[in-house]
């Protein structure tokens, strides 16, 4: 190793050297006694150990000449040794990036940016062309009927103006930024919905009035299981609560006449009779639902889908109602006591067997009864 000499010189040779700090040193240093900053003397100072610097490095190179020309020359035929073993390889990396960049990295780039100019270009197709559907489906129910002239049309034209709206539905539902359009909500709540409303409206109270029908409840079967196809496509929803009214309306006036029976327990079985009857209408709205098939199901599934508690059927809802009812008349009579009260509770056993054979009797209208029966025998 060759041993040059820095005496004087260390801090200068500090590795974290700060010539600021180093210039702030050497004037507070050389002035001391003073209140003028002297500067002269510090700048002779620094002249001076530039030059005694330069006078030991020129001492040094005299002294160690051969050496600092041997270590001169190794150094350079290791660089070159370095230099002509690597050439090779660094050129041939640099021309397989050139390549890389030129064949691969480039065009993935630019496939990217055209990738993403074909993904808006294509949503934006895909939401032009649902538009174009959304205003073809809204022309065509404008042009089907003048609003709430529903009353108009024929059964068949009631179900088409009813796939109409469903259609919208179900293209603004694939399609979310359709709804997000501006003309399209000034559309639906200035077009649409109010001729949805109405549509619903008509279907709702033709519907009621069928079933409520017993003649054309049996007679027009086949018109009302497309009206309530029509219903259920546009709102399932109306469709539940319009089955549901019937339903509740029919057991309502059936808890009505067996109310009569109350004050002449005698009369119960005519009465019942007729209860019974009307259940009938309600078994035959049940199986009109089974009958309407939907995706993988049929509107009887739906019914009990959408039912609070679920799966109470039609019959279950009639009866159960009717029952409910029934009980609290009977309660609140026997408790009243009286001739009414001895007499209703004298009469359970016979009541019981007028409920039986009332079932019985039309065991071939509705075979399956032992629920009906199980709903009565809680009355008491």
């Amino acid at each position: 190793m060759i041993d040059v000499n820095f005496k004087d010189f260390e801090e200068l040779r500090e590795p974290g050297f700060d010539a600021t700090r180093y210039t702030n040193d050497l004037l507070k240093t050389m002035n001391t006694d003073s209140s003028t900053l002297e500067i002269g003397a510090t700048k002779k100072k620094i002249q001076y150990d530039a030059a005694e610097l330069s006078s030991r490095y020129e001492q040094f190179l005299k002294r160690n000449s051969s050496i600092v020309l041997e270590k001169f020359y190794n150094d350079k035929v290791t660089n070159e040794t370095i230099s002509s073993g690597l050439k090779p390889s660094l050129e041939y990396l640099d021309v397989s990036y050139k390549r890389l960049m030129e064949q691969v990295l480039v065009p993935y780039e630019r496939a990217q940016k055209l990738q993403s100019v074909l993904s808006n270009v294509h949503q934006t197709s895909t939401l032009l062309r649902d538009v174009l559907m959304f205003l073809h489906l809204t022309q065509q129910i404008v042009n089907f009927v003048p609003l709430q002239n529903e009353s108009k049309l024929t059964v068949g034209a009631l179900s088409k103006l009813a796939s109409l709206h469903y259609q919208i539905q179900v293209n603004q539902s694939q399609n979310a930024n359709l709804k997000s359009l501006k003309f399209v909500k000034e559309m639906e709540s200035s077009t649409l919905a109010p001729r949805r409303k109405s549509l619903l409206g008509h279907l709702v109270i033709t519907i009621s009035r069928e079933c409520l029908n017993s003649s054309k409840l049996r007679n027009n079967q086949d018109d009302i299981k497309a009206l309530i196809y029509a219903l259920y496509s546009v709102s399932e929803q109306e469709f539940y609560t319009t089955i549901q009214k019937v339903i509740l309306t029919n057991a309502t006036n059936s808890s009505r006449i067996l109310s009569k029976s109350i004050n002449a327990i005698k009369t119960f079985p005519s009465l019942f009779d007729d209860v019974v009857t009307k259940g009938h209408d309600i078994a035959h709205i049940e199986k009109i639902l089974q009958s309407i098939k939907t995706d993988n199901s049929n509107l009887l599934v739906q019914f009990l889908r959408l039912t609070r508690p679920k799966s109470t059927t039609p019959r279950d809802l009639y009866w159960g109602r009717i029952s409910s009812s029934f009980k609290l008349e009977l309660k609140t009579a026997i408790d009243r006591g009286g001739p009414v009260g001895k007499q209703l509770i004298g009469k359970q056993d016979a009541i019981e067997d007028w409920i039986k054979s009332a079932f019985e009797k039309y065991v071939e209208i509705e075979p399956d009864y032992s629920t009906n029966i199980e709903y009565m025998s809680k009355i008491f």
